[in-house]
This record gives structure tokens, C-alpha cells and sequence, in this order.
């Protein structure tokens, strides 16, 4: 909605960005705290047993997933950019900051993959895709806080060393919790390099605008 709003001008997807990330602001996150669940009923109350264990699933992965947090917190400052508010800035950080508290892996670095609903972590292993929007995520925040650019580096350096293929191109798909790759499968079908692709623009376009 929002590249819909900056190719047409037309206010109406701008609204309809922002009637989107409302409701999932202030109608979903208070249902359970810091992070975004997956899965909800038809009420839009939370499923808390949708896809129970099924961590692996491309489209409905169970689990508190950090980088959906983290892609939301991202989504808010572009969103920011368009249109200035006074909730989205504190409501951003608040979400970015939460994920990187439970989701950082402190001993082998990178981002887990998914926790449960009692704190657990349930999936350890390591995603390019979620690397790509961490970093692209805290650039954006260096904007606001040049703190955050110590974030930016450290995750740069991090998917650098482990996930990108520095001699043929690409990033590795996914590694375990102490980074080695499970195959030389890059960027695969359905996410491709959307990730990477994207999030290098984000950086770019922040860090030098």
C-alpha cells in the first residue's frame, strides 16, 4: 500500500497503509505483549495451537518469528517517512528492541528463528532473510539514533562472515545455531533475493540520502 501511495500519489493506499498498521498495533500486539504472534482466529483473537511445532512451515511457521517484529518495526519508519506521526517512532523502537532482547543469539551471534509462547526458544537455527531485514531495519533506525549504526555494522559483519558467498554472489540459505550451513542452497524460492535486494536499498537510501 504504501509503494502503491508513492507510485500513484493517491491517498487512499497511504490510508489504507495506515488502517493496516493500526490494527495490527493496537488491535494484535496487546494480545501478546512485545512481539507479534502468527496466527489468529477469525476474530482475530490469538491461535495460540495453529501449526503447533511446525517451526519449518514457508507461509505459517509457529511461534513468536523475530523477524516479523522486526520487518514491522521497519515498515513503521518507512511509513514515518511518508506521513510524520507521533506514535510510530516509540512503537518501532519498543518492537525492534523487544525482538533483539529474546531473539539475539549472544555466544555465536545472529538472530534465532522462533520462540514459543513461554520464552523458549524453539527454532535456534539462523535465516538470510532474517539477517537481510535486520539490517536493513537498523539502518533505518541510525536515522533516528546513531547508536543503532553499531547494530547495522555488527549485523552487516555477522551475515557477511557467515551468509554471504564473498567469491560467487548470493546468501546461503540457512545455517545452524553455531553457523555452519546445512547445504549451499542460496536465496531459494519463494523469498529468492527479495530480502537482500530490498533491505540493501533501505540501507542505502538511509545512510545515504
Amino acid at each position: 500500500m504504501m509503494t502503491a501511495f508513492e507510485a500513484t500519489g493517491n491517498k487512499r493506499y497511504l490510508e489504507r497503509a495506515k488502517r493496516i498498521a493500526e490494527s495490527v498495533m493496537f488491535r494484535l500486539i496487546p494480545q501478546s505483549g512485545s512481539l507479534i504472534w502468527e496466527h489468529y482466529h477469525e476474530d482475530w483473537t490469538i491461535d495460540w495451537t495453529y501449526n503447533y511445532g511446525n517451526t519449518k512451515d514457508e507461509i505459517r511457521p509457529y511461534g513468536f518469528i523475530f523477524d516479523h517484529s522486526i520487518e514491522w518495526s521497519k515498515l513503521l519508519l518507512l511509513m514515518e517517512r511518508l506521513e510524520p506521526s507521533h506514535w510510530r517512532v516509540p512503537m518501532a523502537k519498543s518492537l525492534f528492541q523487544s525482538a533483539l532482547h529474546l531473539g539475539v543469539d549472544r555466544i555465536n551471534g545472529g538472530i534465532y528463528y522462533s520462540m514459543a509462547p513461554n520464552g523458549c526458544i524453539i527454532d535456534s537455527d539462523k535465516y538470510y532473510w532474517v539477517m537481510a531485514e535486520a539490517i536493513g531495519a537498523s539502518a533505518l533506525f541510525s536515522v533516528y539514533d546513531d547508536s543503532n549504526l553499531y547494530v547495522y555494522h555488527h549485523f552487516f559483519a555477522y551475515s557477511w562472515t557467515y551468509f554471504v558467498d564473498q567469491q560467487r554472489g548470493g546468501w546461503y540459505q540457512l545455517l545452524n545455531k553455531t553457523n555452519h550451513r546445512y547445504s549451499n542452497i542460496k536465496s531459494p524460492p519463494p523469498k529468492t533475493d527479495y530480502h537482500p535486494i530490498t533491505n540493501c536499498l533501505i540501507a542505502l537510501t538511509s545512510l545515504y540520502p
